[in-house]
């Protein structure tokens, strides 16, 4: 199973990704268009704005304490014998003393 990530941590991931990615997509065509004699290039703003957002409310969730597990980066096993957490609704198994998703205590 992966290790879990904070959403602060997946914020930073996803905007650095989104960032650079528009960058690459920015600088790139600029330089295929003006090596090639000219011609039309992309400027992919959305993604540069979308990923430095991401990657500023990473970085102050983080610096801020914000330690919140984001539950798209959790491999939930569920299993027949299991049980619900009765906070936020997760499969978790009937041993754990806490829910992987919500991190409330079970009291097992």
């Amino acid at each position: 199973m992966a290790k879990a990530l904070t959403k602060a941590q997946s914020d930073i991931r996803y905007g650095a990704i989104w960032f650079v990615g528009g960058l690459v997509v920015t600088f790139g065509t600029h330089i295929l268009a003006r090596d090639g004699g000219g011609g039309p290039y992309v400027i992919a703003y959305g993604p540069v704005i979308f990923g430095a957002f991401k990657l500023a409310k990473g970085i102050v969730s983080l610096v801020s304490g914000n330690n919140e597990i984001d539950p798209s980066s959790v491999d939930i096993e569920t299993k027949s014998n299991g049980m619900n957490c009765p906070s936020c609704n997760a499969k978790i198994s009937t041993s754990t003393k806490y829910c992987q998703i919500c991190g409330r205590a079970l009291g097992i």
